[in-house]
């Protein structure tokens, strides 16, 4: 695999790079550089392998993965193959709530047959669609050749019992804790799971000049990339413990070097670690944070947050942190001390940053009961025995930094 801006783009007073990690040049980017960025827009793990073996492709090729799922990715692009150009074929289809309920009875197998029906490719490793949502009526579409999706519906693993309410609710904590994430909803199946939905941040439609498709207003795509892309890493590496540095730094030394408010989204990227840890979201890695563009001027800005888990309540998993808080990695070696030395990590004075994090931790609480109390308002009583395991969990957290 190799990359290489076209020359006739390298021109052009509008071009952006497509990744901090791969500047506007006439030479071409190495199969190293190359495969950190388009690697990624890809899906992980069983997802993967159950779409190569759909599309017989072999899993050492990327390139004729991506060339099978090109109308659709995270970010901005798509892709041309060849076949058709991207654009000269676009509409949304109505789906019905069958789809809604196979996804909730099959998630894998739904979502592989679906998303390689629209030649669409979500990264990360849940079973997810891709789907557009008329924002007026409620209905769902599906969306046909390249027409931009507007929503993000994921079922959860039947081996994590309520994954899907614990990340509702943590989501709803994020945002009662006034820390900017991804827009969500709860829907019911027939198959008796619930499913997430979750705007895409990198769809908008613009207030002003919106085009519309099939009597429905098309969202403007706005260019994403994960921070492993972003850095030039491997997707292998999101974790910190694959590497030998720390990924508090690496973040901050990037937002740094991408962003027009340095300061500020140290700020964000503060909040978004200590709740985090507080709510014992230990895979919260690298592909889990992501700059997006500006509508008004394509300036990059770190996105809200998304992919929020309580994974501590999970005894199985991993108790090591994917962005470390402490020297040891481990959720349970996090001190005062450590929180302190983050702190300078981020390169934020003590007399801001402390009594931003003593926020969080005073308020992480009651978000979890006012959490609680919505979303069994909304329809799913059974979200209660969830935040009873999560508020037992993140009260040890909470007395650890309550003197800070």
């Amino acid at each position: 695999m190799q990359f290489a801006y076209d020359s006739k783009y390298l021109e052009g007073p509008s071009s952006t790079a497509i990744s901090v990690s791969m500047p506007m040049r006439p030479e071409p980017y190495s199969s190293l550089a190359a495969s950190s960025f388009f690697d990624a827009l890809l899906p992980e793990e069983g997802r993967r392998t159950a779409l190569e073996s759909m599309l017989h492709v072999d899993k050492h090729d990327p390139v004729g993965l991506l060339s099978k799922l090109n109308n659709e990715t995270i970010g901005a692009l798509v892709f041309e193959t060849g076949e058709e150009s991207p654009g000269s074929r676009e509409d949304y289809l109505p789906v019905s709530e069958e789809l809604f309920d196979a996804l909730a009875l099959h998630p894998g197998r739904v979502s592989a047959r679906q998303n390689s029906a629209t030649r669409l490719s979500l990264s990360g490793g849940m079973s997810k669609l891709g789907l557009y949502q008329d924002e007026v009526t409620g209905k769902w579409y599906e969306a046909v050749g390249s027409a931009p999706t507007n929503r993000i519906v994921k079922a959860g693993s039947a081996d994590y019992p309520d994954q899907i309410l614990n990340e509702a609710l943590c989501l709803s904590v994020v945002s009662m804790l006034d820390i900017e994430c991804a827009d969500w909803t709860l829907l019911a199946t027939n198959a008796g799971s619930s499913l997430l939905s979750l705007s895409r941040f990198d769809r908008v439609i613009p207030s002003q000049g919106a085009i519309y498709l099939a009597g429905k207003a098309r969202p403007q795509r706005l260019h994403q990339e994960d921070f492993c892309q972003a850095l030039g890493l491997q997707s292998w590496q999101k974790y910190e413990a694959a590497t030998d540095d720390r990924h508090a730094n690496m973040m901050v030394s990037l937002i740094a070097k991408a962003s027009v408010n340095p300061f500020g989204e140290r700020l964000q990227l503060l909040d978004y670690l200590t709740v985090n840890y507080l709510l014992g979201n230990c895979d919260g890695h690298l592909k889990n944070y992501s700059l997006v563009e500006s509508l008004s001027d394509q300036t990059a800005h770190l996105s809200p947050m998304y992919d929020v888990c309580s994974t501590t309540v999970y005894p199985e998993l991993d108790r090591r942190m994917g962005i470390s808080i402490s020297p040891h990695g481990l959720i349970d070696t996090v001190t005062q001390s450590s929180t302190h030395e983050l702190v300078r990590w981020v390169g934020l004075p003590d007399a801001i940053a402390i009594p931003q994090i003593r926020n969080a931790v005073m308020g992480v609480l009651p978000a979890i009961e006012a959490s609680r109390d919505k979303i069994t308002h909304m329809g799913f009583p059974q979200v209660s025995k969830v935040a009873d395991k999560i508020l037992s969990d993140v009260r040890p957290r909470v007395d650890n930094l309550s003197t800070l």
